[in-house]
């Protein structure tokens, strides 16, 4: 049984939505509460940063209140954290308490203990419901398509330390929630859906689909593509593919209008149907719903 699976087969202990699983975070009043972890071996290694593992974690989190246009900013959170011998505990609380600092998070409680294996890290955060809560279920026939940025950038450096992309030169990555533009469509009259790419474009799109009931076609055409050294179909594959991104993803009714100040991407559109699909140059459509990562 793989991740999904296994999500699925515990709906029938959950709420019906909105209460229950199935979106990017769970809503409880005028609360959006998100939940993620990070264990060392499968998301990190112990040569990695400790600064770096600590930001990531924030950003997953703080992206997920994103997709659901939570309000930017004043978030609280839990954090538990189980320490191996190896990790040097200032250094672990100064990484803390940096990534707090930066994305504006309280911290008002969680737990610590002893691990025996690996570093082991969980955060739950807290945000603000804005004037409309967005899911992933809303799409419908008719409705646009649109993604806040070129996506791949991860995956490239990500094979590129791991020696999977041997010789490639190291590029400069922006791995950040989409804050500002979360609280944005958040308070958008047509923002129909709504997720981040977490496990890639491919797969986080189909999430839409499927909760929509609803088939969505992409253009190769349209797609922005990341500035790395790579020839075009490896471009695509790792723009369709690439993880942790948290660019955010969305579709709209055709006559909404978005007031943002950066640049937004049309990529596609909501159709009758299921599916997730990219329209090829020559007209051919290529199932990309299952590109992207799953835990085992």
């Amino acid at each position: 049984m793989k991740e999904f699976e296994f999500i699925k087969s515990l709906k029938k202990i959950s709420p019906p939505l909105p209460y229950g699983i199935g979106d990017d975070a769970a809503v409880s009043g005028d609360l959006l509460i998100t939940h993620d972890l990070m264990a060392e071996g499968v998301h990190f290694t112990e040569e990695e940063d400790l600064n770096t593992v600590i930001d990531r974690l924030f950003i997953s989190n703080i992206s997920d209140i994103a997709a659901m246009g939570g309000i930017n900013g004043g978030y609280k959170a839990l954090l538990g954290v189980a320490i191996p011998e190896w990790v040097d505990k200032k250094k672990l609380a100064e990484a803390i308490c940096s990534a707090a600092g930066k994305y504006n998070v309280s911290l008002i409680g969680g737990d610590t203990s002893f691990s025996g294996k690996g570093l082991f890290l969980a955060l739950t955060v807290t945000g603000i419901c804005n004037k409309y809560i967005l899911r992933r279920s809303g799409a419908k026939p008719g409705d646009n398509v649109y993604i806040s940025r070129a996506t791949g950038g991860a995956q490239y450096e990500l094979y590129r330390r791991l020696g999977i992309l041997n010789g490639c030169q190291a590029i400069k990555t922006e791995i950040a929630p989409e804050c500002e533009l979360g609280e944005t469509l958040g308070y958008t009259e047509g923002i129909t859906a709504c997720t981040d790419i977490s496990d890639g474009l491919g797969g986080d799109l189909s999430h839409i689909a499927e909760a929509s009931g609803a088939r969505i076609i992409i253009e190769k055409n349209a797609l922005p593509l990341p500035d790395i050294p790579l020839p075009d179909d490896k471009l695509y594959e790792y723009a369709l593919s690439s993880g942790e991104e948290f660019a955010l993803l969305f579709t709209a009714s055709p006559e909404t209008e978005i007031k943002y100040n950066k640049p937004l991407y049309k990529i596609g559109k909501v159709c009758a149907g299921t599916g997730c699909f990219i329209e090829e140059r020559d007209g051919s459509l290529k199932d990309i719903s299952q590109m992207g990562y799953e835990h085992r």
